[in-house]
């Protein structure tokens, strides 16, 4: 049977469990999607209300209670907590590590500042909280936890604020504004070309979920094809939300919204705290949000549609607490919210042209470039035979650039001197006693190095296995 007044608390912690507690009834109603202070062992900890409709058999049992709720209402609806769940069971995650992760953007409330300009009428609603603001009139709540009980903190907050004694202070950082000078905007083409007019259309007709790769080759207009598709969106009253694979996407993309939008955020893990807040309470206003892979956690309310850029990219994986792809999980959140969901790329992950090739996802083709400028011309040089890292072709064109007076960058994907060490007598590599990663050579510091997680060791005079003099560097690296 149901037991009224019990609630299922995901922890923040890695625990493959949540954990039930008594919600006090001065706290008010209870809901999925808030987030709370429990005590946990000897402490204290947050977490989030997982479960209000919780089943005990036995009534005899004594729980501990929450002792405060940091939010007013829900961060998530029903539709977010139930693509959160299933993101939980599909990435076999512990809830507390999942919403943990899922609720980190909102992990900034110790920088709220709060400001009491009549301290004598706080004190007749509530002596200690006035008292605590009796030497400055504005606080942090960082430094009100220092000086009152954690038990009903923000519930207290709230009430005073209700009541007109307290009023948050809401500053902005003007510098860390969104800037339209950091890229030159791009003028805005007056027609599509024909295949970017008829992908278009077929977005633009689709109602409901809906997965859809975008496949053209690099300057084959996919862009323009997001933006107009998010213009419909917005003069409809609704939200677009853009993914991008790395942060230092976000300037370029923000000068080519910014020229077509009025209202626009940017969401990633190089934000301050201040910024982080700002962007919070702007989210009902917001038109376009765009940002990393963090960014598919803040709660759009009206959140029409989901753009995945770059969508084979490999930064859109999660490697620390939670993992998880936020690819994926944009795809599971179109879903919930029962609306399409854009995965844009030149060259697509094979598990997305797996999907569109089985017809779950529908692809929509931009096979030629309408960019202004030629394709780079490749050219492919046989090396077999060849010692140096470098070939004579590149040599040639490396000398040409210089004396012209221009530039050259090289890209080698390999860091390091050399990518192995090998032993030329029992064709031995040395190899990572944690992760059975081969160790890189780093021939200044005399180091062989694990990319992989960190390991490091001194560099063997002879082979390890068969005693041989006879180690020999395997490859290229940007040290050599």
């Amino acid at each position: 049977m149901n037991s009224p007044g019990l609630v299922e608390i995901a922890v923040f912690a890695p625990l493959n469990k949540t954990f039930t507690y008594q919600w006090p009834e001065w706290l008010g109603e209870a809901r999925p999607g808030m987030r709370v202070y429990v005590p946990f062992g000897r402490g204290r900890r947050s977490g989030v209300v997982w479960e209000t409709t919780v089943t005990c058999a036995d009534n005899t049992l004594e729980f501990k209670s929450v002792l405060d709720h940091i939010d007013a209402h829900p961060l998530y609806d029903g539709r977010r907590m139930q693509w959160l769940k299933r993101a939980c069971r599909y990435y076999v995650a512990a809830p507390g590590e999942c919403a943990e992760t899922a609720f980190a953007w909102a992990g900034t409330e110790d920088k709220r500042r709060w400001h009491c300009a009549d301290v004598v009428a706080l004190a007749l609603m509530d002596k200690e909280l006035a008292q605590a603001f009796s030497h400055r009139k504005t606080l942090s709540t960082a430094t009100l936890r220092k000086k009152l009980p954690a038990t009903g903190l923000y519930h207290r907050l709230r009430q005073a604020v209700e009541a007109g004694h307290l009023a948050e202070v809401l500053s902005r950082n003007k510098k860390e504004g969104i800037k339209k000078a950091t890229f030159l905007s791009e003028a805005v083409p007056k027609q599509l070309f024909p295949a970017q007019q008829q992908a278009l259309d077929k977005i633009n007709h689709i109602s409901g979920f809906a997965p859809l790769l975008l496949f053209g080759c690099t300057g084959s207009g996919k862009t323009e094809v997001y933006l107009r598709a998010a213009r419909q969106r917005v003069d409809a009253g609704e939200q677009v939300l853009i993914l991008v694979p790395e942060i230092g996407l976000t300037p370029q993309w923000l000068a080519r919204l910014t020229a077509r939008f009025n209202r626009v955020a940017v969401w990633h893990s190089g934000l301050s705290d201040t910024m982080r807040l700002q962007v919070r309470r702007d989210l009902p206003d917001v038109e376009v949000l765009v940002g990393t892979r963090s960014a598919l956690f803040l709660p759009l309310p009206r959140c029409s549609m989901i753009v995945v850029d770059e969508e084979h990219d490999t930064s859109f994986k999660q490697q620390d607490g939670m993992h998880y792809h936020a690819r994926d999980m944009a795809v599971l959140l179109a879903q919930e919210m029962d609306i399409p969901v854009i995965l844009g790329s030149a060259t697509p992950s094979l598990e997305s042209w797996r999907q569109a090739r089985d017809g779950r996802y529908q692809l929509l083709e931009l096979p030629e470039r309408i960019a202004p400028h030629p394709a780079p011309a490749i050219e492919t040089v046989d090396m077999r035979g060849v010692e140096s890292a470098l070939s004579e072709p590149m040599l040639a064109l490396l000398r040409e650039t210089k004396e012209r007076g221009l530039q050259s960058i090289l890209y080698l994907n390999r860091r390091g001197y050399a990518p192995a060490l090998m032993c030329t007598a029992c064709g031995n590599v040395p190899e990572c006693q944690n992760c059975t990663f081969r160790l890189t050579l780093h021939r200044r510091k005399r180091q062989l190095r694990c990319h992989g997680c960190g390991f490091v060791r001194s560099v063997p005079l002879v082979c390890e296995h068969c005693g041989e003099d006879a180690l020999l560097p395997l490859g290229e690296g940007t040290e050599k």
